[in-house]
């Protein structure tokens, strides 16, 4: 057994054999084994703010800046000229994200007012990380991730930009169902989300010109409920699906090239010559807008992300959108076409589709349908809370991420992520839920990384992911997204049909959908993750180890319906049987997690692999 040291984690290769199968290959890689030590990384710095509105004031001035930051690095361009930056963040920083905030009204109702000014803290705040957006992303990302609003001279007062659609909500609907619909509720069409980005951006670049669009990430409230429009929450760009839009540009278009960009399914003039458009698979493919936009594509700006919320939007709902777009993937491919989420869905949509409709039996939103049979509700990305109405803007509460969110976004630095490629170590895993990483030199890790094979390239896409989930600052009161409780009758659902309800003895029910308190159980959660399951798969969906994340039950694959309660504690393992989870593919390793000791401070975590056969 070797003793885990957080300086220097050895690494093994592996020969490289072609032609060979999955169990030969396996078997042949365990037998021989090369050592090697990584080449330490250079953090590069982060990209600097523009002129920002200060989120600890509300209105703003006029000639709000925000203060100095580091010069940026070189960013690659691509081999046609064009600069397509990456969205990335350095960690161990704050990182600022320049945030466009747009209120859309409708003009067939211009009674209607909805004044954002009463809001701002609950967008931009960053003391309440239950009751904050800011706030929560602060805490969960250790401080180094920030929304700061973009503010002009042209803007006055208000710290938003207002434009006005023709008509009314209703004529912007875009559904909401996956893979079924209703006489009341529409499927999602992802042509009238295009339609409503292009109608939206269109109108903002026009009244707003002498904004620099480039990385920003746009943030729109919609002047109606979510049954006006579609849905209260929605991860607008990039997409997914079949037909994903990856990239929103901003640019200027001559006169003798307008014919090219007015087809209405991609482009929008914008006024001054200018235009927006909508880059995806089909429709305007990179290929094409390298083509016809070569003179233009050096001055073009393309927006990071944007996320839409009605008038009543949760602000658990936020919490899971925007991540959607505030990081990208495959930033410097050629062409582009990886720009998609790099943070994704955790929860199954065709299930929490039917939970919506809900059944004869149980009405609406039927808690008895379980949403979450992958991770259950131990990341926003798995699931989020829908309060009773009436709802006000950006109520309710986000509960903590998972380890996996935190990497895909690039927050845990590489010293907090321990890679496991002996068979035998034993390491410490410091609280994920804790707002600080650990210190420079620590022993405790943030999380463990444990691939099947290490070297393995044709098993590198499946591996498990350790991580130490506990209520924090429970000792001296605070609240934090894992320490928060909610009541049974607070979220959308009749609770006497939980699967944990007990109806001879209601106040000794243990909850399901969702628990009481989140976290529900403490300890070392272990997730099974498969890079290569897409976000959304095909419909109906498959087995749950064919998603790409799933929490495995210390209480075996017969109680996936609750994961709650799904961590080692002290004194406690698990034994991850390859041969059983995937019997098609002949994988023969075991993978032992046994949790030795356990407190506030840290857990301690015996990790043991055999290869069989």
């Amino acid at each position: 057994m070797k003793q885990h040291s957080p300086f220097a984690l050895s690494r093994r290769n592996f020969l490289r054999l072609a032609g060979v199968g999955a169990i030969q290959f396996v078997l042949a890689a365990c037998a021989r084994r090369v050592r090697w030590t990584p080449t330490p990384q250079i953090s590069p710095t982060a990209t600097p703010p523009t002129t920002l509105l200060p989120t600890s004031t509300f209105p703003p001035s006029p000639t709000a800046t925000s203060e100095p930051a580091p010069e940026p690095t070189a960013t690659p361009a691509d081999v046609r000229g064009r600069i397509i930056t990456a969205n990335d963040f350095t960690p161990e920083q704050e990182n600022i994200v320049e945030t466009v905030v747009v209120l859309v009204n409708f003009s067939g109702r211009p009674q209607q007012v909805f004044d954002l000014n009463a809001h701002w803290p609950k967008i931009f705040g960053k003391e309440d990380p239950i009751r904050q957006l800011n706030a929560y992303y602060k805490e969960n990302f250790y401080g180094q991730l920030t929304l700061q609003p973009v503010h002009t001279p042209k803007m006055g007062n208000k710290g938003y930009i207002e434009i006005e659609l023709p008509g009314l909500p209703q004529d912007y609907n875009f559904g909401w169902l996956v893979g079924m619909k209703t006489e009341k509720i529409e499927e999602v069409n992802p042509d009238r989300v295009r339609q409503l980005v292009l109608e939206i951006m269109a109108r903002t670049v026009q009244a707003h010109p002498e904004i620099d669009y480039q990385d920003k990430f746009i943030f729109v409230v919609m002047n109606a409920s979510g049954t006006e429009y579609g849905r209260g929450a929605a991860g607008f760009l990039p997409s997914t699906g079949k037909n994903p839009m990856y990239d929103l540009f901003v640019g200027d278009v001559s006169p003798e090239d307008a014919a090219l960009f007015t087809d209405p399914t991609s482009f929008r003039a914008a006024g001054e010559g200018k235009i927006v458009g909508i880059i995806d698979a089909e429709s305007y493919p990179f290929s094409r807008y390298f083509d016809e936009r070569a003179s233009y594509a050096a001055q073009d700006q393309f927006i990071r992300g944007m996320a839409a919320f009605s008038t009543d939007a949760p602000l658990s709902c936020a919490s899971h959108d925007i991540l959607h777009g505030l990081r990208r993937k495959s930033a410097y491919a050629d062409p582009p076409e990886g720009r998609m989420r790099a943070v994704n869905c955790l929860y199954n949509l065709q299930l929490q589709s039917k939970w919506l409709v809900g059944t004869p039996e149980h009405g609406a939103c039927d808690r008895s349908i379980n949403c979450t049979p992958y991770i259950g509700w131990w990341d926003p990305m798995s699931d989020h809370l829908h309060p009773h109405p009436p709802r006000e803007f950006f109520c309710s509460h986000p509960h903590g991420m998972s380890a996996f969110t935190k990497l895909r976004m690039g927050f845990i630095p590489d010293r907090c992520l321990a890679v496991v490629e002996e068979d035998d170590v034993v390491l410490k895993l410091a609280p994920l839920g804790s707002p600080h990483l650990p210190p420079p030199g620590s022993e405790e890790m943030m999380v463990a990384r444990v691939p099947l094979l290490p070297g393995a390239a044709k098993l590198a896409h499946i591996y498990l992911l350790l991580e130490y989930r506990r209520r924090v600052g429970s000792e001296n009161g605070e609240v934090h997204p894992d320490n928060f409780s909610i009541t049974p009758d607070y979220v959308l659902g009749d609770k006497r049909f939980d699967p944990g309800y007990n109806a001879q003895n209601p106040e000794a029910s243990r909850y399901v959908n969702p628990p009481i308190q989140f976290v529900p159980d403490e300890g070392v959660l272990v997730y099974l993750v498969n890079e290569k399951m897409p976000e959304q798969p095909g419909l109906p969906y498959t087995t749950w180890y064919n998603f790409v994340l799933a929490l495995l039950n210390p209480a075996g694959n017969d109680q996936r319906d609750d994961l709650n309660r799904a961590a080692l504690d002290a004194g406690e393992q698990m034994v991850v049987d390859f041969r059983t989870i995937y019997p098609d593919r002949g994988i023969p390793i075991t993978i032992t997690i046994a949790v030795t000791a356990r407190n506030n401070d840290s857990a301690q975590v015996h990790i043991q692999r055999r290869c069989l056969g």
